[in-house]
C-alpha cells in the first residue's frame, strides 16, 4: 500500500557493501582499490560524509540558491 523512500544513509551502505562484497571475488592486487571505495562508509555512516554534498561546489552545479538551504 504504501510507498517506503529508502534514506540517503541506507543506500550508501547496501553500495559500500556491494564494494566489499566484490572485494573477496577480485584478485588480491585489485582487491585493494575495491577496499577503498568502501572503507571511508563502514563500519559507520557518519553525518560529515553527507554534509560534503553541499559543499559550494555542488550547491552551484545543482542550479540552488545558498538561501533556500
Amino acid at each position: 500500500m504504501g510507498r517506503t523512500i529508502p534514506s540517503v544513509r541506507m543506500e550508501v551502505k547496501k553500495i559500500a557493501e556491494r564494494w566489499e562484497k566484490t572485494a573477496k571475488v577480485l584478485k588480491k592486487e585489485d582487491r585493494i582499490y575495491a577496499e577503498k571505495l568502501a572503507c571511508p562508509f563502514i563500519p559507520e555512516l557518519k553525518p560529515w560524509i553527507f554534509r560534503i554534498f553541499w559543499a559550494p561546489i555542488f550547491i552551484k552545479r545543482l542550479g540552488i540558491s545558498e538561501a533556500s538551504i
